[in-house]
């Protein structure tokens, strides 16, 4: 037997309702895309499309971030750089990144500041004497 059209759309209705706080509204510890402001949301743009994927420490840290360096902000651009480049590592070069990061971390504030030193005298370096080193270090 057919079902009333008016009881099927009601049904239809009630459905849609009852999923609707599901679909929008994450766990407030899972900070969903749609939780962050829109300032936020501008910032970290482009990770919109791989948010859902990242685990919640990740977003929070992301969030934060886009937080403390809003747009028109002194550091805004170079953390749309930064985010730009990560955006264009592949799987391999990203957890080589972590990892380095890691490693990093690890350090003494010492080793930490000397790392930082001996990177800026390799940014200053020219490009041919970077590209030297860095085919060196590939065959080590």
């Amino acid at each position: 037997m057919a079902e009333n059209p008016a009881r099927a759309v009601m049904r239809a209705l009630l459905l849609t309702i009852a999923l609707l706080p599901g679909l929008s509204c994450a766990r407030a510890d899972e900070l969903a895309w749609i939780q962050l402001t829109q300032e936020q949301r501008t910032v970290l743009a482009p990770f919109e499309r791989d948010w859902a994927g990242f685990p919640t420490g990740r977003r929070k840290v992301l969030a934060d971030l886009a937080q403390r360096y809003p747009a028109g902000s002194s550091g805004y651009e170079r953390i749309r750089e930064n985010i730009r480049h990560w955006v264009a590592l592949d799987a391999g070069e990203r957890e080589q990144a972590l990892t380095g990061f890691s490693k990093f971390k690890a350090l003494s504030p010492e080793e930490q500041q000397t790392v930082v030193n001996l990177w800026q005298q390799y940014q200053k370096l020219p490009e041919s004497t970077k590209q030297r080193l860095r085919e060196q270090a590939r065959k080590n």
